[in-house]
């Protein structure tokens, strides 16, 4: 009987929509917008990025690059430019954060640009970088902007001059072969920088294993395990690359 009664308001259900006034029934929407693509970057002065534009209707998308009108709402950071052979072309001229406009048929879309000053030096963390005979250890380095402003290194090359001695891998992370001195060099568009590192003959006494930001972690969280090593002469060193856990 339940079951009946259930089925029963089933079908009034859909009679009360089918026998519904069509001047009642509200039309579903149709997506209709513009898009910059890309529609986020973070580049150096200098830097030229490709902007595309398309829009949207329903289940279509078509290129409107060519039609949009194209603006920078700070043309100190950032300038657009349009030409049939070229394209859109974004270029970046000063440090800061701007937006570029795409404007076609009344509907509108942006870009942001984060725009870095134009790298002046490289720098590699200062201080003596020692590490024990078959240990590794990461080099922070940093990128020095014509304003004086700091921020990480985001691509560069490694190398060693004496890889029997110390290697060093394309993340920065030098590795003690032999006992003895090498120097690390990073380069960067022309820009170099270079350090001396020295292994050592250090034994490994007692290691220490903690849990990156304490041990208390909520249910589903994550947290690195970091390794501090003691060597013989009160040295200490981060040793996590050599476990898996």
């Amino acid at each position: 009987m339940r079951a009946m009664r259930s089925n029963v308001c089933g079908f009034l259900v859909l009679a009360a929509i089918s026998c519904a006034d069509p001047k009642d029934q509200q039309p579903l929407p149709t997506l209709d917008l513009l898009q910059v693509l890309p529609a986020a970057s973070r580049v150096e002065v200098g830097a030229s990025i490709q902007l595309g534009a398309q829009r949207v209707t329903g289940l279509m998308a078509t290129n409107v690059t060519r039609s949009v009108k194209w603006t920078s709402d700070d043309e100190k950071i950032i300038q657009v430019t349009y030409d049939e052979e070229a394209g859109a072309v974004a270029t970046a001229v000063g440090p800061g954060t701007a937006h570029i406009k795409a404007d076609d048929d009344g509907l509108s879309a942006q870009a942001e640009f984060v725009v870095d000053a134009a790298v002046a030096a490289l720098e590699l963390d200062t201080g003596l970088f020692e590490i024990a005979r078959g240990t590794s250890k990461h080099w922070g380095a940093m990128l020095i902007g014509e304003d004086g402003g700091k921020r990480e290194l985001d691509k560069g090359t490694w190398g060693s001059s004496e890889p029997a001695v110390a290697t060093v891998d394309g993340k920065g992370v030098v590795k003690g072969v032999a006992v003895g001195q090498a120097t690390v060099t990073l380069t960067r568009d022309g820009l170099t920088t270079s350090q001396p590192v020295f292994v050592r003959d250090w034994t490994l006494e007692s290691i220490d294993a903690r849990v990156v930001g304490g041990t208390t972690l909520l249910a589903g969280a994550s947290a690195p395990i970091r390794v501090s090593g003691a060597f013989s002469g009160g040295h200490s060193q981060d040793i996590s690359g050599l476990f898996t856990f």
